[in-house]
């Protein structure tokens, strides 16, 4: 391809990996496609340029290395403005100064987004200079680092801004004591603002006022404020108090409230009942608190002031095991997305996940991260043993299943089976493997009962296993619909419960029963070991014709295995993980009957060991 006919991406991605020494690499590319794509490269500007980068090379990411004249050439391109923070403003120099003021006055109505962290007088004066002179403004991103005593000058800037960009649709604000009064005021001065993203650091001060602004913004009541276009809100380290939540109150059209950091939760519970009413339109929330933090009772609070009949997509970010058991009694009926990040999970609490696969019908996304690996128990496949049925997951629309699950032998399904088990049909045997009948004496095993220990050196709990793999198999051939399933325990400490085996992923132990899930696009088995037989490969090529990832074990040297890839199934892009991750530390068990044959993969794995 010509260097001209490059597009704008490629061109910008060139810049960006030449270096001032390859001087002739740059007089290239300049001469090539520089002229041609002038006004996207000059499209957004990144002020200052870095010191460590002469002046007079290739520009990169919007052309923030420069000399001054060149700006002021191509300054009338420029849609898009940034500035970092300057952490010591004393260190500008002359060229960097001169930057500032070209842009301050030669940027007149042709701004969109402006991402500013004022630091010094200097950024201040550039930020009200531009507000002025470009009343199209759409996006603002403030950041500010000043002392106490600039605090009046901000939000006099705040003031200014409402009457100068009444189209702004997007605003983000990084500041210190900003009442909550005011911020109403100043957002009923901005009617088509769409999304407010709002940091104030553990405020604890919104009942205070700032004097002399009444004469920027009039005062208008309460009850004649309504936010109708506000969609999205982000608030980070707030405090929920009862001026807060009459802020949310009077978004009636929000569909996106994040709260990141929540802080104490001071708003009256009748406060916090309204919002029910007063947000008919909210569709997703996502909640997150510090990590660490004593204040997880916090989460449920806002929950329940959720309106559960328009809520779609739930993010808790850092929240307990316990919260998940609420959302799935309160959010089971319309739930579409669903994310539970960095819960620490303990042992045994399933009754959340459970009832959430059995119960959440219209879910389509489920990811849960957590600290622990989740077992595979009987209540997470549905098995309740003191009802004496199966309750099959209902959550058949499911397209994305990302759970850390794996098998052990301590966690199997007969860990307390109901009784009459044997006349339920959920354990159809693949071809070529013997039916498992229970024991007399593990038909009567409770819950509440002490889990006994099974003794290695008999085949019982290795069959309770493949079993246990089988019914497991079956709910996941359910969700025709999924395309990208993760049973991978990345994201889970390390440990010695790490070591144990996860899912075998065999044709003999329920694999044929994923068959139906001809819409599947990426798969992640885990560190387990990789597919020790081909037919497993040629039954993925027939059955999964979108695979498109596979996350696995590195692909074993025998030729078969690469070659028939390449010849098959050239465009599945394989993920190896390092071969060492967990795997069966067992010692193979030589009570088992002969009509028992132990998978290739594990028996191969005892060789090596």
């Amino acid at each position: 391809m010509h260097p001209s006919q490059h597009p704008p991406e490629l061109a910008l991605l060139i810049a960006q990996h030449l270096t001032t020494a390859d001087q002739k690499a740059c007089t290239l590319v300049c001469k090539s496609w520089y002229a041609n794509y002038v006004p996207i490269v000059w499209s957004t500007l990144r002020l200052p340029p870095p010191r460590r980068l002469r002046a007079d090379s290739l520009v990169t990411d919007a052309l923030a290395r420069t000399r001054a004249a060149v700006l002021r050439k191509h300054v009338h391109h420029i849609r898009y403005l940034h500035w970092p923070l300057l952490r010591n403003p004393k260190d500008d120099n002359s060229c960097e100064d001169e930057l500032y003021q070209i842009v301050a006055q030669e940027c007149r109505s042709q701004l969109r987004e402006i991402h500013a962290s004022i630091g010094c007088q200097q950024h201040f004066d550039v930020y009200t200079a531009l507000v002025d002179a470009n009343p199209d403004l759409q996006t603002l991103d403030i950041h500010v680092d000043m002392q106490t005593r600039t605090h009046d000058d901000f939000c006099f800037m705040l003031a200014r801004l409402a009457q100068k960009s009444p189209r702004l649709q997007h605003l983000s604000l990084s500041c210190g004591k900003l009442p909550t009064s005011w911020l109403v005021q100043l957002l009923a001065c901005l009617p088509r603002l769409k999304s407010l993203h709002l940091r104030r650091r553990w405020e604890h001060f919104s009942k205070a006022s700032v004097p002399g602004l009444t004469c920027i913004i009039p005062t208008v009541p309460s009850d004649q404020i309504s936010f109708q276009s506000l969609k999205r809100l982000v608030l980070e380290q707030e405090t929920i108090d009862d001026e807060m939540v009459s802020l949310l109150n009077q978004c009636p059209n929000l569909e996106h409230l994040h709260v990141r950091y929540l802080g104490l939760i001071k708003a009256s519970q009748e406060a916090l009942d309204q919002l029910q009413k007063n947000l008919p339109r909210l569709r997703s929330c996502t909640l997150r608190v510090p990590r660490g933090s004593w204040m997880y009772y916090s989460i449920e609070t806002i929950l329940k002031a959720l309106p559960k009949q328009s809520i779609r997509e739930l993010n808790i970010l850092s929240g307990p095991i316990t919260e998940m058991v609420f959302v799935a009694d309160h959010f089971s009926a319309r739930l579409e997305h669903l994310t539970f990040h960095s819960t620490p999970w303990y042992d045994g609490e399933f009754k959340g996940l459970s009832i959430i696969l059995i119960n959440c019908r219209a879910l389509k996304s489920l990811v849960v991260q957590s600290h622990n690996p989740i077992h595979v128990r009987h209540q997470l496949l549905g098995v309740r043993p003191h009802l004496f049925h199966i309750n099959r997951w209902a959550c058949t629309q499911l397209e994305v299943l990302r759970i850390p699950l794996y098998l052990d032998r301590g966690h199997c399904l007969t860990d307390a089976p109901p009784r009459h088990m044997e006349d339920i049909p959920i354990f159809p045997e693949p071809p070529g493997v013997d039916a498992y009948k229970m024991d007399s004496d593990e038909m009567g095993m409770n819950i509440g009962k002490k889990k006994k220990k099974r003794s290695i050196k008999t085949g019982e709990s290795w069959r309770d296993w493949v079993k246990t793999e089988r019914l497991l198999m079956q709910r996941l051939g359910d969700l025709i619909h999924l395309r990208e399933l993760d049973f991978s325990t990345e994201c889970c400490r390390r440990g010695k419960k790490m070591n144990r085996t996860c899912l075998t992923w065999s044709l003999e132990n329920g694999l044929v029963y994923l068959a139906g899930l001809s819409k599947l696009e990426r798969l992640h088995r885990g560190r387990g070991r990789f597919l020790q037989e081909l037919p497993e490969l040629r039954w993925m090529k027939q059955h999964w014709p979108n695979l498109r990832e596979l996350t696995c074990a590195p692909i074993p040297e025998d030729p078969p295995y690469r070659q028939w890839l390449q010849d098959h199934m050239p465009s599945l892009k394989i993920v190896a993980l390092d071969s060492t991750g967990p795997h069966s530390p067992y010692p193979p068990e030589p009570e088992l009957s002969s009509s028992f044959k132990w998978p290739s993969e594990i028996t191969s794995t005892w060789q090596n060991q």
